[in-house]
């Protein structure tokens, strides 16, 4: 098994904001969640959604990892041209791309390659996931 494994937290140290949140669901990593109760998340379904953070790895027995602040692989939109500075969008599916129309802003893309090498391991495993590397800051 060789891939970029999405929702995985490239950046260590003091921007790091991660928090395990309850999900009434399984949601793929590096998709885009917004807050529906107090400490639960699910995935973005609307682009008028509040993004609470993007998912990582799921906890076994507590919940998903969320992070809000710090560089991390997305899922990225089938349209999506990262370019490295510009602004980094959600669409209404969680996914990043670097339109703005009917998307909410995130944070910005680090890096200009739109991988197709993406591993999401939640709800089931799947591979060759489009996806772009952001820096969250929610």
């Amino acid at each position: 098994m060789s891939g970029t494994i999405l929702g995985m937290h490239v950046q260590r140290g003091k921007l790091d904001a991660v928090e395990t949140m309850f999900t009434a669901s399984d949601i793929a990593e590096g998709i885009a969640v917004k807050m529906t109760a107090k400490d639960t998340v699910a995935a973005v379904s609307a682009s008028t959604d509040h993004v609470y953070g993007i998912t990582g790895g799921k906890r076994s027995g507590v919940g998903v990892a969320v992070v809000r602040q710090g560089k991390i692989w997305a899922a990225a939109d089938d349209s999506c041209v990262p370019a490295v500075g510009a602004p980094a969008y959600v669409t209404a599916a969680g996914k990043v791309t670097h339109s703005s129309t009917d998307a909410i802003l995130i944070g910005y893309f680090t890096d200009a390659e739109l991988r197709t090498d993406g591993i999401q391991n939640v709800p089931s495993y799947a591979e060759n996931i489009k996806c772009a590397q952001v820096f969250v800051d929610l």
